[in-house]
């Protein structure tokens, strides 16, 4: 039960952690396809305002962190307005600026971290890359409360397994201890020992040959002492007779 916990906790963080990451870079990816057209003519106010609404709406809308960067690593847009004109640089971005979508899990001061990139394809070239980060603690607090509750229900399922073996145990060694104890009674010489047959089970079979056993056993140790008996009184008189001689 230890290991299907363990296995089952394993396989929902790959499973969440996946989808998770799968459901970053399909939204990253439509950014990237909506601020692509406006790119190249970003310097211009009035289409930087246009795809900064873009960025930090879509960014509101997923409570998540988006940068724009062009293909030097320079920071054009960041919707927390920190990195503005800085250059940035990590695994993702520049996989994105190669042309891929990757998205990563990191933890943080005991906080994860979701990280996706996708490249911003202007008529079949690179222009760019947008980059996403969101807090994925959720994801995990998930799992944990399913595996609390699974633990409780694989902990009460362990405490009624051993309550039902003790219990089974104890129906299975009462007929063995009894018909133990009447091998023990059988051993000192007394041949109508029987056991209390209580089912038609294995146990109950045994009993079964036990009794026909003893029964067997009696009978014959009847036979011998008859027959003791009737060798001592046909010996009697001859001895009488010869002793009456001597």
């Amino acid at each position: 039960m230890l290991l299907t916990v363990f296995f089952v906790k394993d396989s929902l963080v790959i499973s969440n952690g996946s989808e998770a990451q799968a459901s970053l870079i399909t939204f990253n990816s439509l950014v990237s396809n909506q601020v692509a057209p406006f790119i190249t003519n970003i310097d211009n106010t009035y289409t930087y305002r246009y795809v900064e609404d873009i960025v930090k709406q879509n960014s509101l809308d997923q409570n998540a962190r988006a940068l724009v960067i062009d293909l030097d690593g320079k920071v054009l847009l960041d919707s927390y307005d920190a990195l503005l004109n800085t250059s940035v640089d990590n695994y993702e971005i520049k996989e994105a600026l190669s042309g891929n979508k990757t998205s990563n899990i990191y933890m943080y001061n005991d906080d994860y971290l979701l990280y996706a990139a996708v490249p911003i394809i202007d008529r079949d070239n690179i222009v760019g890359a947008t980059f996403m980060s969101i807090e994925a603690n959720h994801i995990f607090d998930d799992i944990n409360r399913f595996m609390e509750k699974l633990f409780i229900i694989f902990t009460t399922a362990i405490i009624v397994s051993i309550f039902i073996s003790i219990l089974f145990a104890d129906i299975i060694s009462k007929p063995i201890e009894r018909l133990t104890d009447s091998v023990k009674t059988i051993t000192l010489g007394k041949y109508d020992a029987k056991v209390e047959i209580l089912g038609s089970d294995e146990i109950g079979e045994l009993g079964k040959a036990f009794n026909i056993m003893t029964t067997k056993l009696f009978q014959v140790e009847e036979r011998r002492k008859k027959f003791v008996s009737n060798v001592s009184h046909e010996l009697r008189t001859p001895l009488t007779v010869l002793s009456g001689f001597v």
